[in-house]
């Protein structure tokens, strides 16, 4: 009896802990993995790995311009043939660097967005090919 009450305390703080953490940035989950084992094993099991991508794919916005449009960094709003079609409302720091940085290339190396899968952008430029995750801020 007291071997399937500990069981399903454990299945609950399992429970618990997922619901936590499905919350956390990627970032936040990186730097967790290094705390204990067993976070380490949760982080990386695939099954936690498809719940925090599911969720942070339907609380996380992520808009992705083609290079025909042009962004002010100013007024922070996008424009097509010099009418502004956009205003953009973000303090969400991955989608700053990404678009600055893409404007970077754009402007001076010409690249193109060549798709996007599971939050990873690819970026082609006359150089090469970069993926590029705006989750992790990361080339």
């Amino acid at each position: 009896m007291e071997e399937v009450e500990e069981k399903s305390s454990i299945k609950f703080l399992d429970d618990v802990m997922i619901n936590i953490l499905k919350t956390l940035p990627a970032k936040s989950l990186i730097r967790l993995k290094c705390v204990s084992r067993s976070l380490y094993s949760l982080i990386n099991d695939s099954d936690f790995i498809f719940i925090h991508y599911n969720y942070d794919s339907l609380s996380n916005h992520c808009i992705l311009l083609k290079r025909y449009f042009e962004i002010m960094e100013s007024s922070n709003s996008i424009y097509y043939n010099g009418n502004k079609i956009l205003s953009i409302h973000s303090n969400d720091e991955a989608f700053k660097s990404i678009t600055s940085y893409v404007e970077y290339l754009d402007n001076y190396l010409g690249v193109n967005i060549a798709g996007m899968c599971n939050g990873m952008v690819c970026i082609d430029s006359y150089r090469g090919i970069v993926l590029y995750n705006p989750t992790l801020r990361e080339f």
